[in-house]
């Protein structure tokens, strides 16, 4: 009974700290940008029953194979995957809109200058770039402001206040609430939207050739140390195990050979996609 009740104690410490007042807000709000189709109460309902059916049987587990201990450390591992799992999926989502906005914003942005400049009013514009399916993101973004106003009877600059708030993209945010202020003042819209048209295609081709510069420079590490560097040591082995009678360092040559072949080489490859990737721009 002491054991049952000191690993449910450490479990339950462990997993409190998930789940500060700080930490929840903050998880609330990259799943609300993330625009996954699901009330937050009901994946956070469906996060805790996960957890609690995994313990739960981790426990009946220890119980009828009386080796409660190693179970219910099984189950708290378990636990802890699965809840990696469910919070890093919001992130992932709202990184991926993330890079899709920053592609779909400048095109999307001249756009709309253009319209407001032909007389369009913005709530028709924005209803005119909720119909372009080439802005997969934006599409979205706008037909839930437009739902606003036609459905519910709220103002334009609330609409898009809320949209503000919720969107992934830095840059997309900063557009919106400008807007919003832009609206309110009755500023000048066409050149708000070709101001912010220059700049986030500036900020785009900045990014991308930042990012051209760096590849270069990977492409020279990856020439040296992932190409040349194994084949270099593929051959030291086989001339050293011919010196040696067929051995390296006390291995046989040939197990020497097939574990460079066919797991540290391509490891090396996968982590320098895995950095490439990581490093890698919104929008590209």
């Amino acid at each position: 009974m002491t054991d049952m009740t000191s690993v449910a104690r450490t479990f339950s410490t462990r997993i409190g700290h998930l789940f500060t007042h700080d930490s929840h807000q903050e998880f609330k709000q990259t799943f609300l940008r993330s625009g996954i189709k699901m009330l937050y109460a009901d994946y956070a309902s469906l996060m805790i029953a996960g957890v609690a059916g995994i313990l739960g049987l981790s426990i009946v587990g220890g119980i009828v194979s009386g080796m409660f201990v190693p179970f219910v450390a099984a189950g708290e591992i378990a636990c802890v995957v699965f809840l990696l799992m469910f919070l890093l999926y919001p992130i992932e989502e709202a990184e991926f809109k993330k890079k899709r906005i920053a592609i779909e914003l400048p095109p999307a942005l001249a756009y709309l200058s253009a319209m407001i400049g032909a007389g369009a009013t913005p709530v028709k514009a924005l209803e005119m770039i909720s119909g372009v399916t080439e802005y997969e993101e934006l599409s979205r973004v706008t037909k839930r402001i437009i739902q606003r106003i036609e459905d519910g009877g709220m103002a334009l600059q609330d609409s898009l206040e809320i949209e503000a708030d919720r969107s992934p993209a830095p840059r997309l945010t900063d557009v919106l609430k400008s807007l919003r202020s832009e609206i309110l003042t009755g500023g000048d819209l066409t050149r708000f939207f070709e101001e912010k048209a220059d700049d986030a295609m500036s900020e785009y081709v900045r990014i991308q050739e930042g990012f051209e510069n760096y590849v270069e420079t990977l492409s020279t590490v990856y020439t040296t140390v992932f190409l040349l560097a194994p084949l270099l040591f593929l051959i030291m082995i086989i001339v050293m195990g011919f010196l040696g009678g067929g051995q390296f360092m006390e291995m046989q040559v040939t197990d020497l050979l097939a574990i460079g072949t066919f797991l540290v080489i391509p490891v090396m490859n996968i982590g320098f996609i895995v950095l490439v990737k990581a490093i890698q721009p919104e929008g590209m």
